[in-house]
């Protein structure tokens, strides 16, 4: 069995580290594909199209792009979320008290939903 690359993860994260590295944040600062220096600017269309109806890519009039702030908030939201959690099994781990391991496992319930949420877009 052959073995194909993920091409649409690959694409996705060029994408927002190229828009990233341009600061394009606002609609002010949104740039084209091609500013950006991503190859091929044309291709991968459905690719582009998905990231847009996710609300993770905004296109402006002007066939420009920008990062939506509002999701990156919620991925450093649920990171946070998890180290969180993290803390609170450790915490556990050394005192041996039960309630780090509810406040953890509650956490790590509430961050697994955010992420389930935001990924069902």
């Amino acid at each position: 069995m052959a073995f194909f690359p993920p091409i649409p993860l690959i694409r996705k994260k060029l994408i927002i580290k190229k828009l990233t590295k341009c600061n394009a944040f606002t609609e002010n600062t949104a740039v084209t594909f091609k500013e950006a220096g991503i190859i091929n600017p044309n291709g991968f269309k459905n690719i582009t199209k998905k990231l847009i109806d996710q609300e993770l890519l905004v296109k402006t009039k002007d066939n420009k792009y920008y990062l939506n702030k509002q999701e990156e908030r919620i991925s450093v939201i649920g990171i946070i979320i998890y180290a969180l959690a993290a803390m609170c099994f450790f915490a556990y781990l050394k005192t041996r008290e039960a309630e780090f391991m509810l406040y953890g496992g509650v956490l790590l319930i509430v961050a697994s939903i955010m992420v389930m949420l935001y990924k069902s877009k």
